[in-house]
C-alpha cells in the first residue's frame, strides 16, 4: 500500500479546478461591478437631464417681457447654476474614470439642484402671473401625481383676500386633487367623493359656466366635475 505523497496529477488537477472557480467568481463580481456602475451612470445622467429641464423652464419664465428679477432671485440662481455644473464635472469624471462615487456626487447634486430651481421657479412664476406660490407648488404636484402632497399644500390654504379667478383655480385644484386620490384608492371613498363634491360646487359657485381645461385635466375628471348637481 502506498503512503507516500498523495498523487501529483491528483492534487494539480484540484489546483485547477480551485484557481477557475476563483476565476469565474472574480469575473462575475467584475461584471456586477461594471453592471452597477453602468446603473449609476445612467441614473446620474437622467437626473441631471431633469435639473437641466427645470432650468429651462425657469429661463422662459424669467425672460417673461418686463420681469426685473430681484437680487434674491438672481444670486440663488446663480448659486444654482454652479452647482449644477459642478454636477456635470462629476458625472464627466465618472464616466471618464469609471468612478461611481462621482456619479453619485452628480446625482445627488443633480436632485437638490432641480428640488432649488423648482422653488425659485414657483417664485418668479408667481412674481409673473400674481399667483400664490403655495398655489402654484400644489398646482405642480398635482401634474407630477404627488396628489397627498397638492392636498396637504391645498389643506392649508385660504382663498380669503384671493381674486375670484384666483379662488376658483384653488377650488379646481381641490377637486381635481380628491378626485385623483378617490380614484387612486379604488374610488370606495366616500369622503373623498364628498369632498371632491363640494369643491366642484364651490367651482360652480365662482362661476357657474366654468368647465375644467380638457388638455390639462383628465376626461374622467371633466366628466366627473360636468356630472356633480
Amino acid at each position: 500500500v502506498q503512503t507516500g505523497a498523495a498523487n501529483p496529477s491528483a492534487a494539480q488537477a484540484a489546483a485547477a479546478t480551485i484557481a477557475g472557480a476563483r476565476s469565474a467568481i472574480r469575473q462575475e463580481l467584475e461584471r456586477a461591478v461594471q453592471g452597477r456602475l453602468a446603473s449609476v451612470l445612467q441614473l446620474a445622467q437622467q437626473r441631471l437631464t431633469l435639473a437641466e429641464q427645470e432650468f429651462a423652464r425657469l429661463d422662459r419664465s424669467m425672460s417673461t417681457r418686463g420681469f426685473r428679477a430681484p437680487a434674491t432671485v438672481v444670486r440663488d440662481t446663480t448659486a444654482a447654476r454652479t452647482r449644477l455644473d459642478g454636477a456635470r464635472r462629476d458625472l464627466q469624471r465618472g464616466q471618464q474614470n469609471r468612478d461611481a462615487s462621482a456619479a453619485l456626487n452628480a446625482q445627488q447634486t443633480s436632485d437638490g439642484v432641480a428640488a432649488e430651481v423648482r422653488r425659485i421657479l414657483q417664485a418668479v412664476q408667481s412674481m409673473t402671473t400674481g399667483v400664490p406660490p403655495e398655489l402654484l407648488a400644489a398646482a405642480n404636484d398635482f401634474f407630477a401625481g404627488r396628489y397627498e402632497q397638492a392636498q396637504v399644500k391645498l389643506g392649508v390654504m385660504s382663498g380669503d383676500g384671493l381674486p375670484a379667478p384666483l379662488q376658483l383655480q384653488l377650488s379646481l385644484f381641490r377637486a381635481a386633487t380628491y378626485f385623483s386620490l378617490l380614484v387612486h384608492n379604488g374610488e370606495s371613498d366616500t369622503l373623498l367623493r364628498d369632498s371632491a363634491m363640494d369643491a366642484v360646487k364651490d367651482c360652480r359657485r365662482l362661476s357657474p359656466s366654468y368647465v375644467p381645461d380638457g388638455a390639462a385635466f383628465s376626461p374622467r375628471f371633466v366628466k366627473f366635475y360636468r356630472e356633480v348637481p
